[in-house]
């Protein structure tokens, strides 16, 4: 039996590198699973991101319609004005929602938050709104989405449709209803200002009226985060600039921390947001056509607002920055968020060459720091909202009553400084005109008048400003992405390796460029502007111009420093140039408006002149008038059209060459008007001498001289007929009279004239006077119906005391003052009557009236005497029984005088004491008293008791006298004898029998009297 044969054996070697093989197929293929799951995850991230972005495209328009209605009530909804595009390379305007961005009025202000993705940017927006619309923000989908996926949670810019109204000079939040009460106001305000200005001041009148807006409408910018996925940096640089310029206060947000990379980061994209708009104004101007540039030109000429539009002083950049550091857990180690940022700023940055690190500069680290890119820089740094982990992932639920209390308070106070800040800056739309001119000024009394610094700063710059509204900013933004999409920054991956070498030469022609439109733009304005202020606006572009480029140059300054020096001297010898040049044509365009306002006022004058041929002969100082005022009235339109709105083109070398060959032309044109005249003055002088005669002699004429009365008439007559008749002569040559020896002589045959027709007169007067008066001699009534004299002296005679009772209402008595006017009224008409007579002041009559002068006298003296007795017949009753009370008084008095006194004296007190009890309607004053009691005394108290007085005397006389014969017998009885004393005594007997008898006598004369 045959045993098989074995086959033959692998070798070891071969099963080895069998499992081998199968090993490392096992484990690649290991490897390729992660791989490609890793792929379709990501295909699959890229289909939802697309998916995303299709449903909010087809989601936008749907939603706007039926999201107005709730929006309205329920306090607004954010609007995407910018959605990138698939590819997340461009973008894309929302129109719908600029539209209704439209609808905001000015002043507005825009608060921006940009940062990395994922950094808190959407949240602290809606925590900025909470509050507002009686919600929370995240409430009902009315605020921002909050991202808490990995997916980005914005796309593009959004910015919120309800503002937030602060007051602008308080930084207080106001409610909805009054605030939006306030904008309305306002906004009818300017419209009716607007609407009451002509067209060409419409403008004017609307940014005078915007220029103290009491209340800002804040603005919410919300954006997408930079580094986001299929993002690029091109795409982070433009959507950053774009949000960057319409914003005027921007929120920078970060994570736990701020390190060297964020601000580098910040810095980078800050400089690359300034080059964007610079090239994207500078691209705006290089590509606009020829001919799309004169129309422009043309219209901007119309329209006041557009003349002094500026692409430099467009370059509007927020104002101030707000670091926020989010969920920020670190010790600042006894530093203030702010100090912390101030500490960072002056370190070396994340892309500092080494050798900028070892050299050290202080002006490096300054020139590449923030403070050189916003005016205003701050920082926060918040903790954590919420220490619930759920609630921190997911933020859009997060209530207010679930924040931390330490959280709450910090932000609700940043929220008032932001707001506040946001309000004091508005976003502004700035001019090129006379802002610049202003702002030159401005700068020139900063150095004179310190203390008017504020006030000029307050009223000047204010009345210029025009505040944006939404509509301005939908314009700003449609712009700024169209700018976007025309890739400023071209292949960006390559541009990048060699940014920091070619970006200052891009800035500096971006920047000469827009200098030099600018600058021209000064040059073409309906009312030009003087040389000085073209230099002043210019001085004032080329500060901000270097500005801009030692901005923009500051990162490369320490690494190209030859080159940056080398091209910023190029950059100021162009923009020298460029003013040099604009200066010569701005004196040309001086001249030339000189010139053409000349030869409008010259013609003018021309035709005036043309008028005034027509009017010849004319006065040559009427003339002379009428030249001046005509000069005067055209040098003042003149200056009037060369002063305006501050300028005063005179001042111009070029435009006084002009008016003074203006002058001389003027002044050539009113000799030969004056020239013209001369010649046609000695007619009208010769003719004006024979009117003025032939005026007299007619009057002479018409007024009859048998029908003229008095003398005094006659000549008034007279003398106003030859004034009327000299009026009338120097009417016509009132202003001939510089040609003297002609108006001398003409003047000198006129009065001859004059003066003979006047004697003529008058002797005429005369003896038609004298023939009257001998015709109405002895008689009544006259030729022609005149009256004779006599018979007005008569009337009155009868009349005079019947018309002063008659005006008396009750008769006598009256007052003195009352009677005394009425006795001078009825003399005044006495007198005027006979006035009226035919040649009353003439001799014949003469004795007549002197005659009933005297009678008038006389009639008025009896008045008076009538109206004393009538007072005191009143009065008797009192002055009867002083009478007989002064009986018994009158036997001790010896003389009349003293007595009289005494009796008026008391007679005046009485009457005064009781006037009240007398029955009269005459008010008893001490005057009419004293009359009325000397009146009584002559009339009746003086009859009674004058002789009673008087025998008084003459027994007194007596007594006295025989008292001395007594004493005297004695005397003589003691001195000498007794014979003497007989006979003495006989004598004293004899005395005392005569006295006796005497006595005797006396009292049977008054028993017979009584």
């Amino acid at each position: 039996m045959a045993v098989p044969r074995a086959g033959p054996r692998r070798p070891a070697s071969v099963t080895k590198r069998f499992w081998l093989l199968c090993i490392v197929l096992v484990v690649l293929l290991a490897a390729a699973a992660p791989a490609a799951d890793a792929e379709q995850q990501k295909q699959k991230q890229q289909q939802q991101q697309q998916q995303k972005q299709q449903k909010h495209k087809q989601k936008e328009p749907t939603k706007a319609p039926h999201a107005e209605p709730s929006s309205k009530k329920k306090g607004g909804r954010p609007l995407q004005i910018v959605i990138p595009n698939e590819l997340h390379t461009g973008f894309r305007i929302n129109e719908e929602a600029l539209a209704e961005l439209e609808k905001i009025p000015a002043p507005i202000a825009v608060i921006a938050a940009l940062g990395p993705i994922h950094s808190g940017k959407s949240f602290l927006l809606n925590s900025l709104m909470r509050g507002f619309g009686g919600k929370t923000a995240a409430d009902e989908g009315l605020g921002f989405g909050v991202g808490y996926t990995v997916a980005p949670g914005s796309l593009g810019l959004s910015i919120h449709s309800n503002p937030i109204y602060v007051e602008r000079k308080t930084g207080r939040l106001l409610p909805d209803a009054a605030a939006a009460a306030a904008v309305e106001a306002a906004a009818a305000r300017a419209a009716t200002k607007t609407a009451g200005e002509p067209a060409g001041n419409s403008a004017a009148a609307a940014a005078a009226a915007a220029a103290e807006p009491a209340v800002v409408q804040v603005l919410l910018l919300d954006s997408e985060g930079f580094g986001g996925p299929n993002v690029t940096r091109s795409y982070d640089q433009l959507l950053y600039s774009i949000a960057f310029f319409l914003s005027s206060h921007l929120v920078f947000t970060t994570m736990k921390m701020i390190d060297a990379q964020d601000l580098q980061l910040l810095e980078d994209l800050t400089r690359d947001a300034n080059l964007f708009s610079l090239r994207a104004h500078a691209s705006s101007v290089r590509d606009m056509p020829e001919q799309q540039q004169q129309q422009q030109q043309q219209q901007q000429q119309q329209q006041q607002v557009a003349d002094s539009s500026s692409a430099l002083l467009s370059l509007l950049s927020p104002c101030c920055l707000s670091w926020v550091v989010q969920d920020f857990v670190q010790d600042l180690e006894g530093l203030t968020a702010q100090q912390w940022l101030e500490a960072l700023l002056d370190t070396n940055r994340w892309m500092a060459s080494p050798q900028a690190v070892e050299a050290n500069e202080p002006q490096t680290q300054s020139k590449n720091s923030l403070r050189s890119l916003y005016g205003q820089v701050e920082c926060e740094a918040f903790r954590a909202p919420t220490s619930n982990g759920n609630l921190l992932q997911r933020l859009d639920l997060l209530r207010p009553e679930d924040e931390d209390k330490e959280y709450a308070k910090a932000f609700a106070a940043f929220k008032s400084r932001l707001l506040a800040a946001a309000a004091a800056h508005p976003k502004l739309k700035l001019a090129a005109g006379e802002p610049l001119l202003q702002q030159h000024q401005q700068h020139q009394k900063q150095q004179q008048q310190q203390q008017q610094q504020q006030q000029q700063q307050q009223q000047k710059p204010q009345q210029q400003q025009m505040f944006m509204s939404g509509k301005d900013l939908a314009e700003l933004t449609r712009f700024l992405v169209a700018a976007a999409n025309a890739n400023m920054f071209g292949d960006v991956q390559v541009f990048m390796n060699h940014f920091s070498t070619i970006r200052s030469a891009m800035a500096k022609n971006d920047l000469v460029l827009l200098f030099a439109r600018d600058v021209e733009h000064l040059t073409r304005r309906e009312l030009p502007l003087l040389p000085e202020e073209v230099a002043a606006a210019a001085a004032v572009l080329r500060s901000k111009t270097l500005s801009l480029w030692e901005q923009q140059v500051a990162a490369e300054v320490y690494i190209h420093r030859n080159e940056v020096t080398k091209q910023q001297e190029q950059l100021t010898r162009e923009l020298d140039d460029v003013i040099d040049k604009t200066l010569h044509k701005a004196n040309k365009i001086v001249a030339a408006f000189c010139k053409a306002a000349a030869e409008t006022q010259r013609s003018v004058l021309t035709e005036a002149k043309e008028q005034q041929m027509k009017r010849l002969p004319l006065a040559p100082k009427d003339l002379a008038e009428f030249s001046n005022y005509q000069q005067q009235q055209s040098r003042a339109a003149l200056l009037q059209r060369l002063q305006q709105q501050g300028r005063d083109y005179t001042s111009v070398a070029a435009c006084n060459h002009e008016l003074q060959q203006h002058f001389e032309d003027v002044q050539a044109l009113f000799l030969e008007l004056h020239a013209a005249n001369i010649r046609s003055i000695t007619d009208r002088m010769q003719l004006a001498a024979e009117r003025a005669a032939a005026s007299l002699r007619q009057q002479l004429q018409q007024q009859p001289v048998d029908l003229l009365r008095p003398l005094h008439e006659f000549k008034g007559l007279l003398l106003d007929w030859q004034q009327g008749a000299w009026t009338l002569f120097e009417s016509e040559v009132s202003g001939l009279r510089d040609v003297v020896d002609l108006y001398s002589a003409i003047s000198t045959d006129l009065a001859a004239t004059l003066a003979k027709l006047e004697a003529q007169a008058l002797k005429t007067w005369n003896s038609k006077c004298k023939e009257t008066a001998q015709a109405c001699r002895g008689f009544r009534v006259c030729g022609f119906g005149v009256r004779f004299l006599g018979e007005v002296a008569e009337r009155w005679e009868v009349l005079f005391r019947h018309e002063v009772l008659t005006a008396l209402d009750g008769g006598l008595p009256v007052e003195e003052e009352v009677l005394g006017s009425q006795v001078e009224e009825a003399k005044a008409k006495a007198r005027e009557e006979l006035s009226r007579v035919y040649c009353s002041s003439s001799d014949p009559w003469k004795e007549v009236s002197s005659t009933m002068e005297q009678r008038l006298y006389e009639m008025g003296a009896a008045l008076e005497e009538s109206n004393l007795e009538a007072i005191k017949s009143n009065c008797s009753r009192p002055l009867d029984q002083l009478k007989t009370e002064l009986a018994e008084e009158a036997g001790s008095y010896y003389m009349w005088q003293s007595f009289a006194a005494m009796a008026r004296r008391r007679a005046e007190d009485l009457l005064l004491s009781e006037a009240a009890a007398i029955k009269t309607n005459v008010r008893l004053s001490p005057t009419l008293v004293h009359r009325v009691s000397t009146h009584w005394m002559q009339t009746e108290l003086k009859s009674t008791y004058e002789q009673q007085i008087r025998n008084n005397f003459f027994g007194l006389l007596y007594n006295v006298v025989g008292a001395a014969l007594i004493l005297l017998g004695f005397y003589l009885a003691l001195s000498f004898s007794s014979l003497f004393l007989l006979v003495s005594l006989g004598g004293l007997l004899l005395a005392v029998g005569l006295q006796t008898t005497i006595a005797l006598i006396r009292g049977g004369f008054e028993h017979l009297v009584r």
